[in-house]
């Protein structure tokens, strides 16, 4: 049926038509902006996810330039210790020439004062885009010696957004502090601790108490010879035998009358058996006493046996012992001994002691008739003591007592026992008798050599010694900290190597998600055209076939 209301080939054209032209025109836009997902519309879940990818790339741009910022002043900051490293090497060996004979030192003086400006110039110079790791003053307000150079991004399931961090901790590396309270590696000496604790210098020795044992027989052995007419001096022999220190037996006999005749006689023979375990002498009433060498309650002298044999009806006699064998066991009278002890003039008190890096406190300590030995206690050896978890704080008498163990045992100073007295530091000797002593002086509390201030002008070789320590030691900590920046700019390069991988990568995945392939979208655009034209011609037609009614109604 043909209908001048509705043409049916004409809509069905129409409709394919329209349908064409949209297709094309999405074409069309995918090929202008080389987006086939452009708009949350195009395919709302590849969008959501493109949209926050590259949220987040642009982020990790973001994140790449802070470590660029972060590279740079951790690069400037270890340029500043190279170059500090370099004249402290030459200020050494300014020390090392004034240490010489005929040295002009004024003239010397004049070059290391120049590398101290050139130190303190060093130090204030290293700063970028406002930041100086070098130079700081730890008592401003919000200082903090932890220093943080953004590394990355993370994203977590739930969408949580976290930024990672490099910490680096710059107090290891400080060469100028401008706080009264602190200090940096180049102006050691103006803080620290001065405080001794409860140590005194002992300028009077300590010295124990001590006797030996001696041999008793109501009050000493009293010689008597024979004088019986038919004695005979030269045939008549003594055996006898004691015990020293109740370990040292001795057992003898003496003959002839040379060897005892008197009281002398006998006492140099005895003498000469015991040798050095004891000594035997006549006393001013003329009576024999043998006396121990050794000192101390073990110290003892015990008479065993006194026998005389001779021709006779008379033999001589030691009083109190009777002129048979198996005579009695007479008992000697011990020694008595105490060791030297002294407590350290001063209470340890409530103040806590704290060593930094540069501090120390030493003294001269010579025990029981021993050479004197220096020692030295610095903030290594109270952490080695107490745990590195003190810090180098000591906090109470006991504390304090632990520490100069350590320290003397560190120092070879053997014999020696250190606890408390009432709060107060006590030493004791281990060893008891008149031998037993304590002396202890020179005590002192140093906080370090500033570099900054050294004058070698008038230094005596002692002073030019402890400079060229306190330059040694700055090397080693400078040494230390350009070896810990240097770590930390080689990983701050591995990182930003990272997150230039990580945008590319990034880019690569948002591109395979929304990109549109032109290949493709090339191939359907020309197909498109051709359909585009062919539904225009079939509109056409179909719009012609209304018009074919009008030839019915012609004359």
């Amino acid at each position: 049926m043909t209908s001048v209301n509705f043409n049916n080939a004409a809509v069905s054209a129409l409709r394919n038509l329209q349908s064409t032209n949209t297709q094309l025109d999405a074409t069309q836009n995918r090929i202008s902006t080389g987006l086939k997902i452009g708009e949350a519309k195009d395919n709302a879940a590849y969008w959501s996810i493109s949209t926050t990818m590259k949220s987040d790339n642009k982020a990790l741009s973001t994140v790449s330039d802070a470590l660029g910022l972060g590279a740079a002043t951790v690069d400037t900051a270890y340029q500043g210790l190279n170059a500090t490293l370099d004249i402290l090497n030459d200020l050494k060996s300014k020390l090392t020439a004034a240490s010489g004979n005929g040295v002009d030192k004024g003239a010397v003086q004049s070059e290391i004062a120049q590398l101290q400006s050139q130190l303190k110039s060093i130090a204030s110079s290293a700063t970028f885009s406002g930041e100086n790791w070098l130079s700081v003053n730890t008592s401003v307000t919000g200082y903090n010696a932890t220093k943080s150079v953004v590394s990355g991004m993370n994203r977590d399931t739930s969408g949580n957004v976290t930024l990672n961090s490099i910490s680096i901790d710059s107090s290891s590396f400080v060469l100028l502090d401008g706080s009264t309270t602190s200090e940096g590696i180049l102006d050691a000496g103006k803080a620290g601790n001065t405080l001794s604790g409860g140590l005194a210098a002992l300028t009077t020795p300590a010295v124990g108490a001590g006797a030996p044992g001696t041999s008793t027989q109501g009050t000493a052995y009293l010689y008597t010879a024979s004088t019986s007419g038919d004695y005979n001096a030269a045939a008549e022999t003594l055996q006898i035998g004691f015990t020293i220190d109740g370990t040292k037996t001795f057992s003898f006999t003496l003959t002839g009358a040379s060897k005892f005749s008197t009281a002398d006689a006998l006492v140099a023979s005895i003498n000469g058996q015991i040798g050095s375990a004891g000594v035997a002498s006549k006393d001013g009433s003329g009576q024999i006493v043998i006396t121990s060498a050794s000192e101390g309650t073990t110290s003892t002298v015990d008479l065993t046996t006194a026998t005389f044999v001779g021709t006779g009806t008379s033999v001589s006699t030691l009083a109190g012992f009777s002129a048979t064998a198996g005579a009695t066991t007479e008992t000697s009278a011990p020694g008595s001994a105490s060791a030297a002890t002294t407590t350290m003039a001063q209470a340890f008190g409530a103040t806590v002691i704290t060593l930094d890096s540069n501090d120390t406190i030493t003294f001269s300590i010579s025990a029981n008739g021993n050479a004197a030995k220096a020692v030295s206690i610095d903030r290594d050896l109270v952490n080695a003591a107490l745990g590195n978890s003190a810090n180098g704080k000591i906090a109470n008498a006991a504390d304090y007592a632990t520490v100069i163990q350590k320290a003397l045992d560190t120092n070879g100073v053997a014999g020696m026992k250190v606890d408390t007295n009432t709060g107060a530091i006590r030493l004791t000797s281990l060893v008891a008798g008149s031998k037993s002593a304590i002396n202890i002086s020179s005590v002192a509390a140093e906080k370090g050599q500033s570099i900054l201030t050294m004058d070698v002008t008038t230094a005596s070789v002692d002073k030019l010694t402890t400079y060229l320590n306190a330059v040694s030691d700055a090397i080693s900590k400078v040494t230390s900290a350009a070896s810990t920046l240097g770590a930390v700019s080689s990983r701050i390069d591995l990182q930003k190597t990272f997150v230039t991988k990580m945008m590319d990568t990034i880019d690569k995945g948002v591109s395979g998600l929304v990109d549109a392939d032109m290949n493709v979208e090339s191939t359907k655009l020309q197909a498109l055209q051709v359909k585009q034209q062919l539904g225009v011609q079939a509109l056409s037609i179909a719009n012609q076939s209304a018009q074919n009614v009008l030839s019915l109604f012609r004359s």
